[in-house]
């Protein structure tokens, strides 16, 4: 806690980092650039209690170029990276059924998700989940942009899903199949540019 990880695990195998514990607040109020970078981040912190882990960080490109395969699968991810710099936040990864299973409420709260998912397969992204406010009161911009964003959000409460929200480019140039598919979409990006 406060402390300088900066490229914590670079180049590294972490698969199973932190499997089935309890991790609350890691990286508290840290810089945590490049943590995990260039990494097989494959279950980080599967079947852990996650709450505020990198809570008021900066986590640019944490985990950039990396297979984050089920990060925080199974997890309570609430407040993930709350307050903090997410741009390139799995930028160029392979990050299929992150989240899935888990408690995402106020994941990103009050973030710049600016190329959240950049150019990725974020097929099942927090699937069968409580997504609700979901990148609230953030720049959206480019999100998910040159994705596959199959079944997004499948089977999910989405409310509120980027309410009051920059969306410009939300999805752009994506393959949205299914996207919200049987889910509550009340609210959707309410008050928001698009």
């Amino acid at each position: 806690m406060r402390c300088d990880l900066r490229n914590f695990g670079e180049k590294c195998d972490l698969r199973n980092f932190g499997k089935r514990c309890e991790v609350r607040n890691f990286g508290g109020m840290c810089d945590l650039r490049n943590f995990g970078g260039m990494c097989d981040l494959r279950n980080f912190g599967g079947m852990c209690d996650l709450r505020n882990f990198g809570g008021m960080c900066d986590l640019r490109n944490f985990g950039e170029m990396c297979d984050l395969r089920n990060f925080g699968m199974r997890c309570d991810l609430r407040n993930f990276g709350e307050k903090c710099d997410l741009r390139n936040f799995g930028k160029r990864c392979e990050v299929r059924n992150f989240g899935g299973m888990c408690d995402l409420r106020n994941f990103g709260g009050m973030c710049d998700l600016r190329n959240f998912g950049g150019m990725c397969d974020l097929r099942n992204f927090g699937m069968r989940c409580d997504l609700r406010n979901y990148g609230g009161m953030c720049d959206l911009r480019n999100f998910g942009e040159k994705c596959d964003l199959r079944n997004f959000g499948e089977r999910c409460d989405l409310r509120n899903l980027g309410g009051r929200c920059d969306l410009r480019n939300f999805g752009g140039m994506c393959d949205l199949r299914n996207f919200g598919m049987r889910c509550d979409l009340r609210n959707f990006g309410e008050r928001c540019v698009t």
